[in-house]
């Protein structure tokens, strides 16, 4: 029988869903809709205050892609995951029987999210040097949950089912303590926002070091060059992250370069004696900044024992810590 237009649960569950991402996201951030859609549902563009009146914002050029997933019910179940190392380089079992090495386990809650893989396999297609961000909104718990489907694929299914991608869907497990805009879910945003800027210093940090490692030329042109490298990396607009220790103390290495050089002694006696050497040691240290990024802070947030554990959540206060339990493995 003939009837007029009608509106859809779906709709409903999509509108309530971005209208709780929107209340969720810090106010000045802009969400980008594409319409229609492939895979991706949009981005949000981070913006950051300026001045102290709270009413003007400026881009950041920081991008998260991201698709918005909404459930009706929640299920929460229990997680226990072992330590281990990347998963790139290890196939044991995440959960599996305690090792030689006496490996910890860290148990935590988790939201289940079947996902079809289709999407998952257009995610991958992108690339890990942007981060895809799945927003999960159960509807009865009125909140919004972030963990990165591009790390998601490399950390997680990758290890636990290689075969992942002949089936149709796949169980996800997104951790509670990743709810938005609590501390743990905002330093995840950001991270995921800046992951371009990183890959580029990455990029820049191993050519400017195989330029000093083969260096052939005088002190004077070395030293030249070094200041040169410097002052390249000091401008990239990524020293206001905050959550990873290492790159703010190599934030802090490079202005010391800087006010050595800027002294008043000649630019080869400034960094004084042993400096080639020096000098080619940090390069090399932030050469490797990529094989840590690809190490630990790919991790934050999944559901393993080095996402939950890297991401320091017990830093974050006890309310934090207290979803977290940390106790020895099973014994195999």
């Amino acid at each position: 029988m003939a009837h007029r237009k009608r509106r859809n649960f779906r709709h409903v569950m999509e509108e309530d869903s971005g209208a709780l991402l929107r209340s969720a996201l810090p106010r000045e951030w802009v969400i980008h809709e594409y319409a229609p859609d492939y895979g991706i549902d949009g981005t949000v563009e981070i913006f950051e205050p300026v001045g102290d009146d709270g009413e003007s914002f400026e881009t950041l050029g920081e991008h998260i892609f991201f698709q918005l997933k909404s459930i009706n019910k929640s299920n929460v179940v229990s997680r226990v995951a072992v330590e281990r190392s990347n998963p790139l380089l290890a196939r044991t079992a995440p959960n599996g029987p305690r090792d030689a090495a006496g490996r910890d386990s860290v148990r935590f809650d988790v939201l289940t999210y079947d996902m079809e893989v289709d999407e998952f396999l257009t995610v991958e297609a992108m690339g890990a040097s942007v981060a895809v961000v799945l927003f999960l909104v159960p509807l009865d718990r009125g909140e919004v949950y972030a963990v990165s489907l591009t790390d998601y694929i490399d950390r997680v299914l990758d290890f636990e089912d290689p075969d992942w991608r002949g089936k149709s869907t796949k169980r996800m497990y997104v951790p509670l303590v990743n709810r938005v805009p609590t501390p743990p879910a905002m330093t995840l945003l950001r991270q995921y926002g800046k992951r371009a800027k990183l890959m580029h210093l990455f990029n820049m940090a191993v050519y400017q070091s195989n330029a000093l490692e083969w260096f052939t030329g005088g002190e004077d042109e070395f030293t030249a060059l070094t200041g040169r490298f410097v002052d390249r990396l000091l401008a990239l607009d990524v020293w206001n992250e905050n959550s990873w220790s290492i790159l703010q103390r190599y934030h802090d290495t490079l202005l010391g370069y800087r006010e050595l050089l800027a002294g008043d002694e000649s630019p080869a006696d400034s960094l004084g004696a042993g400096r080639d050497t020096d000098i080619r040691f940090t390069w090399r240290g932030l050469a490797a900044l990529g094989v840590t990024y690809e190490d630990l802070v790919r991790e934050w947030g999944l559901p393993t024992f080095n996402g939950i554990m890297n991401l320091s959540l017990p830093d974050f206060g006890p309310e934090y810590g207290a979803m977290i339990e940390h106790t020895p493995a099973p014994e195999g």
